[in-house]
């Protein structure tokens, strides 16, 4: 039998080049190759523990928020004031997502073939134009990383 040659004690980074379909308002996906990390199954375990204690710590702000809020409302109606919630002001969250998104990025991402620099501002940029982006980069990174490719 034929013996199959393989590292498995690689030195250095190991990085995969993976076109991920970036949604587009047209219907028509926007097709990127991206370098990929490479990750242990460890490393993946370390980056979504990463990724579960940044969302607690979201949900934990966003929760007291709501209780500051109820807070105000009951006031409000024991004073006998008409309770008027705070305006939504959904564009002031944007650069936090965008920075959000773009750390997340890089942190998964070294390059990608489009003609501009693949860098922080660069991908901040992008996914101002193509909100869909960051999503379907991170699905199809973890996917690849946990499901692979089976064919050509």
């Amino acid at each position: 039998m034929a013996k199959i040659k393989l590292d498995l004690d690689p030195q250095g980074p190991i990085t995969y080049d993976r076109e991920v379909a970036i949604p587009t308002p047209s219907g028509k996906p926007l097709k990127v190759m991206f370098t990929f990390k490479h990750r242990t199954r460890e490393e993946m375990a370390e980056l979504r523990e990463r990724y579960i204690a940044k969302a607690r710590e979201n949900y934990v702000q966003a929760t007291a928020e709501v209780e500051q809020e109820k807070v105000r409302r009951e006031a409000d109606e024991k004073a006998g004031r008409t309770y008027m919630p705070p305006e939504p002001k959904l564009v002031e969250g944007v650069p936090e997502a965008i920075a959000t998104d773009v750390a997340a990025t890089m942190d998964i991402a070294t390059d990608w073939n489009l003609d501009s620099e693949f860098n922080a501002t660069n991908l901040s940029k992008f996914f101002s134009l193509y909100t869909a982006a960051p999503k379907a980069i991170g699905d199809d990174y973890f996917v690849s990383m946990t499901e692979g490719r089976l064919g050509n």
